[in-house]
């Protein structure tokens, strides 16, 4: 029974470290091409909605998880993954799809948010600057026209041609990224997530990661 527990958890160990290898790689492939610069830009006069999130950095028994889902616990039970359907919460007054928490020794260390709707907008008037990486040579090409940017109704919205990207905001101590792709399985017009996390986040995996597999 034993060596069958392992053995499982060797598997989703080598998977989850298959993975990053390939989100590696993938993030090599796709260097920022641009990086728009929308801190000086007048600020909106008109209000945005506000948000509720989960708090990075906050201990696990803080959280109410009764309804999350957990997905996994590696490394000892040092690494966990929940997932929530449909949480009652909003970002900037837009429903949420599922949220998966991603905790290393009790604190939360990641959020993911699949979103209803875009938010770019909202994102990009709260935060400013922000780096870019286009996924498809639609948005690749507005960018080098530098077709990036619009104001509408006061607010500071993408050029309807900036259809498939990343967006990035580094701050002191999180990384916030907003990604927009089409949804190639179904008949959804696109997969919006919106994620935040600690700077430490992917150093603390790494060492975690290399450590099991010494």
């Amino acid at each position: 029974m034993v060596m069958v527990r392992f053995a499982f958890c060797l598997i989703i160990v080598m998977m989850v470290s298959c993975n990053n290898k390939e989100d590696r790689t993938k993030a090599k492939a796709r260097q920022p091409i641009a990086e728009v610069d929308s801190s000086n830009l007048q600020q909106p006069q008109r209000r945005l909605p506000s948000s509720f999130k989960f708090e990075l950095n906050t201990p696990r028994d803080v959280f109410y998880l009764k309804k999350a889902q957990l997905h996994g616990s590696f490394f000892e039970n040092r690494i966990e993954f929940y997932t929530i359907e449909a949480p009652s919460i909003r970002l900037f007054d837009t429903g949420i799809k599922k949220v998966t928490l991603y905790f290393i020794d009790g604190n939360l260390t990641k959020t993911k948010y699949l979103l209803e709707k875009d938010i770019s907008s909202a994102l990009i008037n709260v935060h400013g600057k922000f780096n870019m990486v286009a996924l498809d040579t639609i948005t690749k090409s507005s960018i080098a026209d530098k077709k990036i940017l619009r104001k509408v109704n006061k607010l500071y919205e993408l050029h309807a041609n900036v259809q498939q990207y990343q967006l990035k905001w580094k701050k002191a101590n999180k990384t916030l990224k907003y990604r927009k792709v089409k949804n190639l399985n179904f008949q959804e017009e696109a997969v919006m997530e919106y994620i935040e996390e600690l700077n430490d986040y992917l150093p603390e995996f790494r060492m975690l990661e290399t450590t099991l597999n010494l």
